[in-house]
């Protein structure tokens, strides 16, 4: 019957146990059945010795090492699951932020050019002397390349395409954000469980300030622990609330007022 229903369920290409997993599996099973027909045995014919005693006691041992044996191995099989799930996250992560990288590339070039052509008209005017076309005309290109900031990378593709892009889309928006990011430990960066929670709280900060616009973002690492700071002027609306809590990952979640009339939200994260 096992056999049976392996084959059956190989052809509609779902998930089955595999060869040292059902090996245990039956051992377990038998080995309850085998524990439940003696008890069965004993009770309906009423003769409960020590032979049958240490049947049961050696069935239970079995059973015990068999079950440990099996939630092992599915422990093991899903921390390896969980590996190659953040090595995929990665790939996919970093295959965006080069694609990102080349468009970056291909309008730099372009800036370049650009950048060129405005030396040389710099260079006609000056020869001719038009010192105050020439000075509107500087002032002109310094007012365009004032929005112009360079992108910030943590060389942690996961982090840097949904938290920095993040920040970068909430800039060309209009949003005035001081980003202050100095963690040593990249790996605490790899945690997709982290990056969310980061995000969340960007995501509420942002929604408290529609109206200003701006706020300061810190990040950075002590020993096993990451810390997320993220200040902003008290508005006239109430923050929005957070689904974060306590848990082994965030240790801490505080929403405080300082002395300067600044709202800060602080999340203290718990790595390994």
């Amino acid at each position: 019957m096992f056999y049976y229903v392996e084959k059956r369920l190989k052809q509609y290409r779902k998930v089955t146990l595999k060869k040292d997993y059902w090996i245990v599996f039956c051992i377990f099973t038998f080995t309850f059945l085998g524990a439940y027909t003696i008890l069965y045995e004993a009770i309906f014919y009423q003769t409960i010795g020590s032979k049958t005693i240490y049947n049961l006691l050696f069935l239970f041992i079995v059973l015990i090492i068999s079950f440990f044996i099996l939630y092992y191995r599915m422990q093991i099989d899903h921390y390896n699951h969980m590996l190659i799930s953040n090595e995929l996250l990665k790939s996919h992560y970093a295959e965006e932020l080069y694609k990102k990288t080349n468009k970056l590339s291909y309008q730099i070039l372009q800036e370049k050019h650009h950048m060129f052509y405005i030396l040389i008209k710099i260079r006609n005017l000056l020869k001719n002397h038009n010192l105050d076309e020439t000075s509107l005309f500087v002032n002109e290109v310094i007012e365009n390349y004032q929005a112009y900031e360079l992108t910030q990378t943590s060389n942690v593709p996961a982090f840097d395409y949904n938290i920095l892009n993040y920040i970068n889309l909430l800039k060309k928006d209009g949003y005035t954000i001081t980003t202050i990011i100095t963690v040593e430990n990249n790996k605490m960066l790899e945690d997709i469980h982290i990056i969310n929670i980061i995000k969340e709280c960007i995501e509420t900060i942002v929604q408290y300030t529609t109206n200003e616009r701006q706020f300061d973002l810190q990040l950075h690492d002590s020993d096993s622990y990451l810390i997320l700071k993220i200040t902003t002027h008290k508005q006239n609306n109430q923050l929005p609330l957070l689904s974060i809590k306590e848990s082994d990952l965030v240790r801490k979640v505080d929403i405080i007022t300082n002395e300067n009339n600044e709202v800060e939200l602080r999340v203290l994260f718990f790595t390994k």
